[in-house]
C-alpha cells in the first residue's frame, strides 16, 4: 500500500520565501525525484502546469520508483480535491503558508514564439505558463533537476533554480593521528586502545571511522566501534589479498557479521566490485565458513549508452544477464588460472541451486531477504530516499547489505553527484553501530584505468 499521507516529513531542503510571495512553477523531473517534498515548500503559490499531470499520467504505470512517485503525486492532489472539495484548478491551502494549484491557461504559442519556442515540446509548455505569469507582473520561480531545463527557461528571463534537496557530502572519514612509540606498542599488545589516548581527535570521530597510528616508521591500522579502538580482523576472503588501507578497512567491514549495512565508494578501478564480491563468496559459497543461505545481486538497469531492459530481446533472466557479467569477471581475477568458462559454469550452478539470485529493484516490492548477503551494485544511479528505503525496508533476519558506486558516475537523470541513494546513505547512517562505510581512492585495476579515471 502506497503511502498518501501529504503531511510525511521527507529530507528536503525547505524553500522559504520570507521577502517575497513567487509563484513555483515545478516541472515532472521535480516530482519525480521527491514528490512528497513538492508540498513542503514555505510561503509560495506552487504552479503545477496540467502538461506535468499528462507527463505524470506516462509514468504512474511504471513498476519501479518514478511510477511510485506518479501515483503518489496524482492520488495525493486527489485527496486535496475531495477533502477541499474544489476544482484543482483554484488555489488550495496546503501546509507552511503555501497554495497549490494546477494551471490550465497559459499556454502561448505568442509568448514562445518570441524566444524561438515551439508548444509541441513538454518543456517549452511549462516554460509558457511561467512566462503567462511573468507577463501579468508576478513573481514566478520555476525550479527543475533537469538543466537543460534550467538553462532554458533563464535563457528567456525566468528566475530558475535547482529543485532543493539535500546535498549529501560525503565526508571522509579516516583519520590519521600522529602519536608515541609507546601507545602503539601497547595498542599492539593489549588489542585495543582506550579512546582517552587520542582525546584531542575524540570530537572528530564517530562509531566505525577508521584511524591509522602513526609514529616515524610505525603504524596501525584500526577501527573505532564501542568506544574503543580495535584493530582490524585480517583476512583473505576467497583468496583476496587487500592492496591498500582502505581495502583493509572495507573488508573489516564487510566480514563484521555484527555491522548489516555497509556503503564503499570509489572511482572506477579501485576494487569496490572485487572486495566485496570476495568476502560475498566466502561468506555464502565457502564450505565450513559460509554464514549466509544465498548472494543477492541488486543492480538498476541504466546502461551508459542509454539502452534499457525493455530493448533487450528474451525473458527477464535474459534481459538482465548483459548487466552481470561483471561478476564473472570478478570470479576470474579472483580465481587461480579461472577461466571465463568455468567462472560461467560456477555461476550456473550456483543459480540452479538458488544460492545466487539476480534480483531487479523493480520486483523487490513484497519481498522479505532473510538469511542473505544482498549486494547493491551501482547505487550511485537509485534515487534517495525513496528507492534506498524499497531495498532496506525488504532485509529480513542475519541479512547483510552492501552498497556500492562511484558517484561520479552518474547515469540515472534522477540522481546527482550528492543526491544518490549511496550519498544519502552514508550521510543518515554515519555514526551508526550498525553502518560502516569507506571510500577507495587508489586504482588497482590497472595502470591505464586508474589514469582514465583520474584524468577523463
Amino acid at each position: 500500500m502506497e503511502n498518501n499521507n501529504i503531511n510525511k516529513k521527507s529530507n528536503v531542503i525547505k524553500l522559504s520565501n520570507k521577502v517575497k510571495r513567487y509563484k513555483i512553477i515545478i516541472d515532472t523531473s521535480s516530482i519525480l525525484a521527491n514528490p512528497e517534498a513538492v508540498f513542503e515548500i514555505e510561503n509560495s503559490d506552487i504552479i503545477i502546469p496540467l502538461t506535468v499531470i499528462e507527463e505524470l499520467d506516462s509514468k504512474k504505470k511504471l513498476h519501479n520508483e518514478l511510477g511510485r512517485a506518479a501515483r503518489y503525486f496524482i492520488r495525493t492532489l486527489d485527496n486535496l480535491r475531495t477533502k477541499n472539495n474544489v476544482n484543482l484548478s483554484e488555489k488550495i491551502n496546503i501546509d507552511n503558508n503555501s497554495t497549490i494549484t494546477i494551471a490550465i491557461n497559459g499556454l502561448s504559442q505568442t509568448l514562445l514564439s518570441k524566444h524561438g519556442l515551439s508548444l509541441e515540446k513538454h518543456d517549452n509548455r511549462i516554460i509558457s505558463v511561467a512566462l503567462s505569469f511573468l507577463e501579468q507582473g508576478e513573481d514566478v520561480k520555476l525550479l527543475s533537476l533537469d538543466t537543460n531545463m534550467l538553462v532554458k527557461s533563464s535563457a528567456v528571463g525566468i528566475v530558475s533554480e535547482e529543485f532543493p534537496t539535500e546535498k549529501n557530502i560525503v565526508t571522509d572519514n579516516i583519520h590519521n593521528i600522529e602519536t608515541t612509540k609507546n601507545i602503539i606498542d601497547m595498542f599492539f599488545e593489549q588489542k585495543y586502545l582506550s579512546i582517552e589516548y587520542i582525546k584531542n581527535y575524540h570530537d572528530r570521530i564517530v562509531e566505525n571511522d577508521f584511524i591509522i597510528l602513526k609514529n616515524d616508521k610505525q603504524s596501525a591500522l584500526a577501527r573505532f566501534n564501542n568506544g574503543k579502538i580495535h584493530p582490524l580482523i585480517k583476512s583473505n576472503p576467497w583468496g583476496l589479498s587487500p592492496r591498500s588501507k582502505e581495502q583493509s578497512f572495507a573488508l573489516d567491514l564487510l566480514m563484521d557479521q555484527s555491522i548489516p549495512l555497509v556503503a564503499i565508494s570509489g572511482n572506477a578501478g579501485t576494487g569496490k566490485t572485487i572486495t566485496a564480491l570476495a568476502a560475498a563468496l566466502q561468506q555464502v559459497f565457502e564450505t565450513g565458513s559460509a554464514i549466509y543461505d544465498r548472494l543477492i545481486i541488486i543492480r538498476p538497469l541504466y546502461s551508459v549508452g542509454g539502452q534499457e531492459i525493455g530493448f533487450l530481446p528474451g525473458d527477464i533472466s535474459d534481459k538482465i544477464g548483459p548487466w552481470f557479467e561483471s561478476i564473472t569477471d570478478t570470479l576470474v581475477a579472483l580465481g587461480n588460472k579461472v577461466t571465463h568458462s568455468h567462472a560461467a559454469k560456477s555461476i550456473d550452478l550456483w543459480l540452479a541451486q538458488g544460492k545466487l539470485v539476480f534480483q531487479p529493484i523493480t520486483y523487490l516490492r513484497g519481498r522479505s531477504l532473510q538469511e542473505s548477503l544482498i549486494i547493491v551494485d551501482e547505487s550511485q544511479n537509485l534515487e534517495a530516499p525513496l528507492t534506498l528505503k524499497t531495498i532496506l525496508t525488504r532485509v529480513g533476519n542475519n541479512s547483510k547489505v552492501i552498497m556500492l558506486g562511484d558517484t561520479s558516475q552518474i547515469d540515472n537523470s534522477y540522481t546527482s553527484q550528492n543526491n544518490n541513494a549511496l550519498s544519502f546513505a552514508i550521510n543518515k547512517f554515519k555514526g551508526d553501530t550498525k553502518f560502516g562505510y569507506v571510500n577507495l581512492v587508489k586504482g588497482e585495476r590497472s595502470e591505464l584505468a586508474d589514469l582514465a579515471a583520474k584524468i577523463l
